[in-house]
């Protein structure tokens, strides 16, 4: 659970032990849904997205798109359509295919999301007379 700390130095060590013990990337295989459940329910995406990376440093491709479902089921529930917009990304990239469901969600957000507008915002001018 070193990836849900925000120290460095632990986020380090867990790097290091999990490239120096085989047996420590097994039970990373099969427990990494259930840490990045545990993980997202603490509102932390960045280690899950740590984890993910040590999932793709060391092959576990299977695992990786259990965790990258779960993410993106996150960011749909959260309505966050740029998240949802890169996780697809990555998919495509890497050739993993979402559920039918998650991609049916996925363009309905789309669909019915009403992306705001950037709007120019204007800064009011301050007019200074100075009397002397």
């Amino acid at each position: 659970m070193c990836w849900s700390s925000t120290w460095f130095s632990d986020q380090m060590l867990s790097n290091e032990l999990l490239e120096t013990s085989e047996k420590l990337q097994n039970i990373v295989r099969d427990k990494a849904t259930i840490f990045s459940i545990n993980i997202l329910r603490e509102y932390n995406e960045d280690a899950v997205v740590s984890l993910m990376q040590s999932l793709l440093k060391y092959k576990m491709m299977t695992e990786y798109t259990k965790v990258l479902q779960l993410l993106f089921n996150y960011k749909l529930r959260n309505r966050d359509l740029r998240g949802c917009r890169e996780i697809v990304r990555n998919c495509e990239a890497l050739g993993i295919k979402l559920p039918s469901d998650q991609q049916g969600r996925y363009i309905r957000m789309l669909i019915n999301n009403e992306i705001p507008e950037e709007k120019s915002i204007t800064k009011p001018t301050l007019n200074f007379k100075l009397k002397f």
